[in-house]
């Protein structure tokens, strides 16, 4: 009976060292999302030369936040991965909608 516990310990032991290593690490991880990021990086640098000036993102698909296929509004701040949009609302006030660059298709001047 012993022996048996003893094997099973064991093996589950095995088995766990054996995931551990060969999981993915962050940066193999990060290397397979640096191959989609020339596209990415593109449309940041676009969008950083737009900042404080109105114009109307394409999304390929609809988010919760932007409600819609198109986001008209005012590039506010860009980073790596985010965009900050300042949006006109139904009631004339505004309000701050961050998006992906994933998301955005395409850039069209307002």
């Amino acid at each position: 009976m012993e022996y048996t516990i003893l094997a099973m310990v064991g093996a589950t032991f095995a088995m766990v060292v054996y995931i551990m290593a060969t999981m993915p690490t962050k940066r193999d991880l990060r290397k397979l999302a640096d191959d989609a990021r020339p596209r990415e990086a593109e449309l940041g640098r676009m969008l950083r030369e737009r900042i404080g000036s109105a114009c109307e993102l394409v999304l390929a698909e609809a988010g919760v936040t932007a409600g819609g296929m198109r986001l008209a509004g005012t590039v506010r701040d860009v980073d790596d991965e985010w965009v900050l949009m300042e949006c006109p609302d139904k009631k004339g006030g505004i309000q701050l909608k961050a998006l992906r660059i994933a998301l955005v298709e395409g850039i069209e001047s307002a």
